[in-house]
């Protein structure tokens, strides 16, 4: 009797503890983490485009309400399920339909291009007999009044062969032979094509040289006869002048004493040196004698008289010494 009360009590505080367990884990009176593990967040489903309702009548269907984050009738910001409302029929693309509250701005007009005329060409005139001078030619025959003869005067084709220019022959540095201008020669040394220039044969003074002979009756070493002076090959035609020794030379090579510098010719002082013209040594002053009084001699770098000092010996004034006690500069006679 004991035994079977015991177990039915057993049995009851079973059933007792299993209706308590479901009960606390439906109504949530025990903590999630004790119950079940924490839900995994899933990804948001995509929203559904919701339909609109069916058209009664002649007027279109009121456009679907707008999702939060679009913009209707616009490509603009995705709405968070990343659906994007269709543009209002009849709207231009890009702008919210009618009644909207913006206009679209249409672009701008393209500017038509300004149409070019071309500029008609005008044709080079034919090569033929009787060419006048400057048009083209293939051969002599075609200019007019052409001259056949090597070296004579008239007109001929000149240039390259099959395209040239009818041109006057020009004579060259001889003066009797005559060629076309890009073949003409001024000189025998020159280049072809120098006939223009306007130098004469032999050269003139003033005119290009590269030798002495080049220039019209050029002697080297004869005073005023031309010579080429200036760099080798690229000289002028020059009139010599006469240096110390009375010798012939290009002014830029003249030298009015020994010892001068080149070029000095020019400066009008004779050699030997005349009175007050410039002097390095006694010996450069015409007339100089050692000792003898009222000869030039070089005093102070110019030529001067010699006073002759109380012995009667010539020096110069500021050496001279009037008594044998005076010192220089005492001089008191004069030539």
């Amino acid at each position: 009797m004991n035994e079977g009360l015991i177990f039915l009590l057993v049995i009851l505080i079973m059933v007792g503890v299993i209706v308590w367990w479901n009960w606390t884990t439906v109504s949530g009176w025990l903590p999630a983490s004790s119950t079940t593990p924490p839900a995994t967040p899933s990804a948001t489903p995509p929203a559904t485009l919701p339909s609109p309702p069916p058209s009664t009548g002649s007027n279109p269907p009121p456009p679907p309400p707008p999702t939060p984050g679009v913009t209707t009738g616009s490509t603009g910001p995705s709405s968070p399920t990343g659906y994007t409302t269709p543009p209002t029929p009849g709207a231009p693309v890009g702008s919210t339909g009618a009644g909207s509250g913006s206009t679209s701005t249409p672009p701008p007009a393209a500017t038509p291009a300004t149409p070019t005329t071309p500029t008609p060409s005008t044709p080079a005139p034919a090569a033929g007999p009787g060419a006048a001078l400057g048009q083209p030619c293939m051969v002599p025959t075609d200019c007019a009044g052409a001259n056949l003869l090597v070296g004579q005067p008239g007109n001929t084709c000149c240039g390259p062969t099959g395209s040239g220019t009818c041109q006057a022959k020009m004579a060259d540095w001889t003066g009797i032979n005559f060629y076309c201008p890009t073949e003409c020669r001024d000189s025998p040394t020159s280049a072809a094509g120098t006939c223009s220039s306007g130098n004469t044969w032999p050269r003139s003074p003033g005119q290009p040289c590269k030798l002495t002979t080049d220039c019209k009756g050029g002697v080297a070493g004869v005073v005023g006869a031309m010579a080429c002076c200036g760099p080798a090959g690229s000289g002028v035609c020059t009139a010599q002048v006469r240096d110390w020794a009375g010798v012939g030379y290009c002014p830029t090579d003249c030298k009015d004493s020994p010892t001068s510098a080149a070029g000095s010719c020019a400066s009008g002082n004779t050699w030997p040196r005349s009175i007050t013209q410039p002097c390095n040594t006694h010996a450069d002053c015409a007339g100089w004698v050692a000792g003898k009084a009222c000869t030039l001699g070089c005093c102070g770098g110019k030529c001067s008289k010699l006073i002759p000092n109380f012995a009667g010996v010539g020096y110069c004034p500021s050496e001279c010494w009037g008594g044998i006690f005076s010192g220089p500069n005492t001089c008191t006679t004069s030539c």
